[in-house]
């Protein structure tokens, strides 16, 4: 044996040796190493004269720049990172509907809340066009009940629930009041200001009215037969060719119709009879861009009898639906929609994508086109709600999270046996999806359970199995639940037990629990089991005996509280078995003889799969109060989530804890936790840092914990 080779050897025996005297906390990984992040909300937006755009919403960053709320986006389309304040919070239920309005000059007008020394305040601000900073000389405008801004070269406009007034853009003297409540504003070129108007003395009627930018006068002249939905703020627009939209239901004449656009002469007030695509349900913005055509946005699927999503334009001749614009927008949610001087149409809103593209936020669409440039997200702060190894390797990691470093991967990811990402792997739930359970099988099936309508663009309802190197929906495995799904487990013949809250699933009446085939997604119509509460966790034993935690009462028409353990061949309740637990149960494993469960805010619980009973020496001090998440692994050890900010090791035989694996991750743990093939620990971790990855890894060796894994 050569010299090297020998001292190599003592090297290692040393170390080890000194390991079992004095083990090492484990580090955290290198990877993963990617930044994980979900789609902001941008309420609002208004253009500055030298084409920078403001944004007001709920995000943390503007492509990984930090904001508190409030960004500006300069003409070429980067942040301006040295602009804006962190006093700004966009809370809505804070201060009324946030708004924000720029003057001829560039200064910008906001409302929000304001954080002083001597407290905080709800108040309309001006800030400067060159900082962002709030403006010190300008007195702020009490904001409670504020709904709608607009400004020009001499005031901002304030529509507030109760009043309306116009405020002087040197130093916010009030310059004149009117006695209405502004829901929504227009402002023209020709001194004059639009507004849908409640009035204060008979709120029931809502209508469209005009007033003079000088003097805040009602123009009655100017009145158009057209009411609006009270209590509601309609959308509202102007164009450069007269006319003036807004969406009202009742027309001249009284008439009660369905909600329709309205194209209104500014001249004198006369309604287009001939113009508009016919019905419309949902529409949250409208504007018009240079041409006079017209521009919609909302939660539609149809406008008129032509079907759009989200998204539509009109014709200025005749108001028809223009058919060669079609950008789809997949749960927009848009707040606000706008034309600019570059042939660009800017939404924003709770968006995550515009056709195939993955803005998130806001966007800017091609108004000749439709095409999407995705080149500004607002982002915040993601969360990982499920994560489930790979028997190939790696993990499948689901939660409320829109992209991974520059990819998107609405809602779903995998990594690969070495913690990267696979940027080959990318299916996807589209909108507010809610991932709750994840499951995978050899061969890369992955099942996904929780709250959703779509999977890869199509029709599927809280279920969906992918299959692949690439994650393709399985469009020949359909169950169709109309309900949550949060659990999964497998038994022995493929067969698949799902577990959540609903009344169908597989083609069958089904209470919260069911088995299903593996092949065609049809639930067993000789296994009939059923709870009176949701099914949150689901777990198999080597006998192939089903156990079921939730927030049950009853189980099989009888007593069981939060477990119950159940039949495999016939569904029926093994009413013998005896284990009970305090509270709702989220999580269970099976290792060995016993049934570990976690009942909210409890310790966790080990039960014997033979009759229910606690085991009398098993102590889990380390988890006393409750554990977020855990997870048996095969050489007997429970990780768990415990307290939101630790991560602890305990023995499964007796519940002692490992006091060199240890671990406060940073952040908060989002509570799912999971383990690798290669014996790496992963958890969901959230944090405001513009770095984290929103997923954390560990060694579950506490001598040699893989100093060499990047």
């Amino acid at each position: 044996m050569s010299h090297r080779k020998i001292l190599t050897a003592v090297a290692v025996l040393t170390l080890s040796a000194a390991g079992a005297t004095s083990a090492q906390v484990p580090r955290q990984l290198s990877n993963p190493n990617f930044r994980l992040v979900d789609a902001g909300t941008v309420y609002a937006s208004a253009r500055q004269p030298d084409g920078g755009t403001i944004l007001i919403g709920s995000f943390s960053w503007i492509n990984a720049v930090p904001s508190s709320g409030i960004a500006r986006i300069r003409a070429d389309g980067t942040v301006d990172s040295d602009w804006g304040d962190l006093w700004f919070q966009s809370d809505p239920s804070s201060y009324g509907r946030p708004a924000v309005a720029v003057d001829a000059f560039g200064a910008a007008y906001v409302n929000g809340l304001v954080h002083t020394p001597g407290g905080s305040f709800a108040a309309v601000v001006k800030l400067s066009a060159a900082t962002g900073e709030m403006v010190s000389t300008w007195i702020p405008k009490p904001s409670t009940g504020t709904v709608s801004l607009a400004a020009d070269a001499e005031g901002v406009y304030v529509g507030r629930l109760g009043d309306f007034v116009k405020a002087s853009v040197d130093d916010g003297t009030v310059l004149w009041s009117a006695p209405y409540s502004a829901v929504s504003l227009a402002l023209d070129d020709h001194g004059a200001i639009y507004a849908a108007v409640v009035d204060r003395n008979d709120p029931s009627r809502q209508f469209l009215a005009r007033f003079s930018t000088s003097t805040g006068a009602l123009d009655e002249s100017w009145n158009p037969e057209v009411i609006l939905v009270p209590a509601w703020s309609p959308p509202l627009a102007l164009d450069t060719c007269g006319s003036v939209y807004v969406i009202g239901q009742v027309a001249a004449g009284g008439d009660q119709t369905s909600s329709r656009i309205f194209k209104i002469s500014t001249s004198d007030g006369s309604i287009d009879p001939d113009w508009g695509p016919g019905p419309v349900v949902g529409v949250d913005a409208i504007t018009a861009g240079a041409d006079c055509s017209v521009y919609l946005a909302g939660r539609f699927t149809t406008v008129g009898d032509r079907p759009r999503r989200g998204l539509a334009k009109l014709s200025r001749l005749d108001g028809r639906v223009v058919d060669d614009w079609l950008p789809e927008g997949a749960c927009c949610a848009v707040k606000e929609l706008a034309a600019d001087s570059q042939g660009r149409i800017t939404i924003a809103g709770g968006i995550r994508r515009i056709g195939m593209q993955r803005p998130l936020g806001f966007a800017r669409l091609d108004a000749t086109t439709g095409e999407a440039d995705a080149v500004i997200d607002a982002e915040t702060t993601p969360r990982v709600t499920a994560i489930a190894p790979d028997p190939e390797g790696g993990l499948i990691v689901g939660g409320d999270f829109a992209k991974a470093g520059s990819l998107p991967r609405p809602h779903l990811l995998r990594l690969g046996s070495n913690g990267t990402l696979d940027t080959e792997w990318g299916p996807s739930l589209e909108g507010l999806a809610q991932v709750h359970q994840l499951s995978v099988r050899p061969g890369r099936s992955v099942y996904v359970g929780g709250g959703f309508r779509e999977a890869n663009l199509e029709p599927r309802r809280s279920v969906a199995r992918f299959t692949g190197a690439t994650g393709e929906l399985d469009r020949s495995w359909n169950p169709d639940a109309d309900g949550i799904v949060a659990a999964f487990a497998f038994a022995a013949d493929g067969s698949i037990y799902v577990g959540g809250e609903f009344s169908s699933i597989g083609g069958r009446a089904r209470s919260n629990i069911a088995k299903l085939s593996a092949s065609t997604g049809l639930a067993d119509p000789n296994w009939g089991s059923s709870s009176d509460g949701g099914v949150f966790t689901l777990a198999v034993d080597a006998m192939g005996s089903v156990y079921a935690g939730g927030a049950f009462t009853e189980f099989g028409g009888q007593r069981h509280w939060r477990l119950a353990k159940i039949d495999s061949g016939s569904g029926n309740v093994l009413h013998d078995w005896t284990g009970q637990a305090g509270s709702s149960v989220s999580m269970l494993a099976v290792l060995g003889s016993a049934v570990y469960a976690a009942p909210l805010g409890w310790p966790i619980q080990k039960l014997s799969i033979a009759g229910g009973a606690a085991d009398p020496i098993w102590n889990a001090p380390a988890i006393e109060g409750g554990a977020r998440g855990f997870v048996a692994a095969a050489d007997g050890s429970l990780y768990a989530v415990v307290g939101g900010n630790r991560l602890k090791r305990f023995s499964a035989d007796a519940g002692a804890e490992d006091p060199h694996w240890n671990i406060s991750p940073p952040g908060e743990l989002s509570g799912p936790i999971a383990i690798d093939t290669r014996g790496t620990v992963y958890a969901g971790v959230y944090t405001g840092s513009t770095s984290s990855s929103g997923l954390v890894a560990y060694s579950t060796d506490t001598v040699f914990f893989d100093p060499f894994d990047s």
